[in-house]
């Protein structure tokens, strides 16, 4: 998995969680043992269903990213922190990540979860804007003050209790974004 990223004043966690989700996905699929890093930056600028620093949709990034490929990251580094104005400027080449297809889940079906998480990552949408999301140090998240989801994230693995998820507010939003 590559290392947590922060997307800064941007809410572009749409794009990081979905670019987060097929770089593990073509990993696990094709047995690399070095990811191969893609572009969110290309996603806020260039997805023009989704609305960049605006918000946006996995789903759509999924359309685009078929469509379209995507770039590396080095190619095409993430400039948007700052949450300030976004263009596309994606001249750069672009590779088919082998991603042919996304499928749902429905709200409230953990078995469907826990299933399609013994192959891959799943990006799920969660209500973050809440003092248990702002103010999470650690230990097992167990309270959820509000229903109005607002924030992309990758689970990436699960217990008898609990599912892990992979953020995108940086290395100190508790043990290293996870």
């Amino acid at each position: 998995m590559s290392p947590v990223q922060s997307q800064g004043q941007c809410g572009s966690c749409w794009a990081f969680a979905s670019v987060a989700a097929v770089e593990s996905l073509q990993c696990i699929k094709n047995g690399q043992s070095e990811i191969n890093k893609y572009s969110e930056q290309q996603l806020v600028g260039c997805d023009s269903q989704n609305m960049g620093c605006g918000g946006g949709a996995p789903v759509y990034a999924y359309e685009y990213i078929q469509k379209n490929g995507l770039c590396s990251e080095s190619a095409y580094p993430y400039t948007s922190s700052n949450g300030g104005g976004v263009s596309c400027s994606a001249s750069c080449s672009k590779s088919q990540t082998g991603i042919t297809g996304y499928e749902r889940i429905n709200e409230g079906d953990e078995a469907g979860l826990v299933d399609a998480l013994k192959s891959q990552p799943v990006v799920v949408a969660v209500a973050s804007g809440n003092a248990a999301w702002k103010q999470y140090t650690g230990g097992v998240m167990t309270t959820c003050e509000t229903t109005q989801v607002d924030h992309a994230v990758l689970v990436v693995g699960y217990d008898d209790n609990t599912f892990k998820v992979r953020n995108s507010w940086g290395e100190n939003w508790e043990r290293l974004g996870m």
